[in-house]
This record gives structure tokens, sequence and C-alpha cells, in this order.
């Protein structure tokens, strides 16, 4: 059996959904540049919006020790990105949080009802 909802009632559960997104997100996009002394063309990436986030840990439990992700295989740690369902955030895009900067892996776009959108991310190593 599938639930149906009015458009009213979609856009509550959006709204009541934000209330459960406690942090705050910056996206930042890449722009390609050419480095002036070497030619060498460089993404620089720079702040494209702001949104409020929740991020989950993805428990080893659940991937396993090795897993597969967006057809990588990893031992990294990986975590669950959740967003307004309508947050301008591409594949292409990283995410900082507090002073943490995350990668996206995989950009979930197609799921139901669209509440939240959801984002597979792992932490950038510098």
């Amino acid at each position: 059996m599938s639930l149906m909802f009015t458009p009213d009632e979609l856009a509550d559960l959006r709204r009541e959904v934000l209330g459960l997104l406690p942090d705050t997100a910056v996206i930042e996009r890449a722009a390609g540049t050419v480095d002036s002394s070497t030619g060498a063309w460089a993404d620089v990436y720079a702040p494209a919006g702001t949104v409020v986030c929740r991020i989950d840990p993805i428990p080893l439990a659940m991937v396993g020790a090795r897993a597969i992700i967006a057809g990588q295989e990893t031992a990294r740690a990986w975590f669950q990105l959740s967003v307004p369902w309508d947050a301008d955030i591409r594949a292409n895009d990283r995410v900082t949080i507090g002073d943490v900067t995350f990668e996206i892996i995989q950009l979930h776009t197609d799921h139901s009802m669209r509440i939240v959108r959801r984002v597979v991310l792992s932490k950038l190593e510098h």
C-alpha cells in the first residue's frame, strides 16, 4: 500500500522535517581557473550556498568493512547527509560542516516523496 499525500500535506511534511536538520552545511562549487604561473587547469571551490542539514555516519555493519559505494571499493568512513528536498546540491560539489570538508560520493536524486535530499559523503583528506 502506498501513502498518498496532497500537495499541502507534502509541503507540511517538508516544513516539519526542517526541525530535524540541526546542523548547517556550506555547499561549495568548483569554478575552473588557470594557474597563471604554470598554465595548468585547477578547480577552485567557492561557497555556492548554505543549507540546514543532518549528518549521520553509515555504520560499517550496513556496508561491510570494505564497501563498494558508487563503484569504489573503500575502507574510508562514509556519512549520509540529509538536506532540504529542494537544496541546490550537485554531484561535483563539496560540503563543509563546521571545520570538516566532505566530498560527495553519491547524490540520491530519486526517492519516495522527496521530503529530503540524501547524499553519501566521505571526509576529504588534506
